[in-house]
């Protein structure tokens, strides 16, 4: 996955495909169509789902599990689910968008479901893992899915492996470990690696920002936040700080600030917290504080 732009918005989870809305169609692809009826209600959107998928996907055999989730009967997709919960909230939000965020939703689902099979068979390639920071919640879930356990970073987050793809990143399990030829631990110094690669020279261009301005980590990028995992790396970033404040509060945002003004910390903390609320796949509201040890979750504010 390239950039922040093209990220994936479904992920697949443990039996299932977590998304969230917002998608439109690409240039040249027509919006899927389903008979018309009113998304008023979450039945409904349901039911809308399945046509659609039905229209865009018919290999994927996918129908209602129960409400606001989806499931494909057909190989080798039966164990996953699909949810709908992230579409509904949107169309709560935003109902005059809720049409077009479902259409996209339903198109990135099928394409991540057919990489995914895809993937399956094609041969593995350690090059393609690179590490992601996931809330406690889905790290579980992944685990019980992949039996590759995370490695927990702090405040509610821990680190995974995934195997990225143009338009996927799919946590690793135990077969792909396997085919690699790798352990658990030689799969995360792989990953780290390859994100140093993609992310070469980034420590030298995180400067302290001038009074009453907070830092950004650019381009955004998908694998954004994983930078927090190159320890090595920030030991040298904050020798140029009097405190070295981060946050990341979505995937492709990484903030930060010299928080040896207060008023510096608390905007870190302000902003980081509207972002994290505002935005579609949250990470952390926390602030890290780089020490000796490395990172430090500072609560409940610096």
């Amino acid at each position: 996955m390239k950039t922040f732009g093209h990220a994936l918005l479904v992920t697949l989870v443990a039996h299932g495909v977590v998304g969230c809305g917002g998608a439109t169609a690409p240039r040249g692809e027509a919006s899927p169509s389903a008979e018309e009826e009113p998304l008023h209600s979450a039945a409904a959107l349901t039911r809308r789902a399945v046509a659609m998928f039905r229209e865009v996907g018919p290999e994927l055999g996918m129908e209602a599990d129960s409400e606001l989730t989806l499931r494909p009967t057909r190989a080798p997709h039966e164990s996953l689910r699909v949810n709908l919960d992230r579409i509904w909230s949107h169309c709560q939000r935003e109902p005059a968008a809720c049409e077009a965020s479902l259409a996209g939703y339903v198109r990135q689902v099928t394409r991540t479901l057919r990489d995914r099979a895809a993937q399956a068979s094609a041969p593995a390639d350690a090059g393609q893992l690179l590490p992601v920071l996931r809330p406690t919640g889905y790290a579980q879930m992944v685990h019980e899915r992949t039996g590759v356990a995370g490695v927990p970073f702090g405040a509610e987050l821990v680190a995974l492996v995934v195997l990225d793809s143009p338009t996927t990143a799919q946590p690793i399990d135990t077969d792909l470990l396997a085919r690699l030829g790798l352990s658990s631990e030689e799969a995360r110094s792989a990953a780290s690696s390859q994100l140093r690669r993609r992310f070469e020279g980034f420590g030298s261009a995180i400067q302290p920002p001038p009074e009453g301005a907070l830092g950004r980590v650019e381009p955004a990028d998908y694998y954004t936040s994983s930078l927090l995992l190159l320890e090595d790396d920030w030991a040298s970033v904050a020798e140029r700080f009097g405190r070295l404040l981060v946050s990341v509060p979505d995937p492709s945002t990484l903030l930060y600030v010299d928080g040896d003004r207060q008023e510096a910390a608390m905007a870190l903390l302000m902003i980081t917290r509207s972002m994290y609320e505002a935005a579609e796949r949250p990470l952390s509201a926390q602030v890290f504080a780089w020490t000796d040890e490395g990172w430090r979750a500072l609560s409940p504010a610096p």
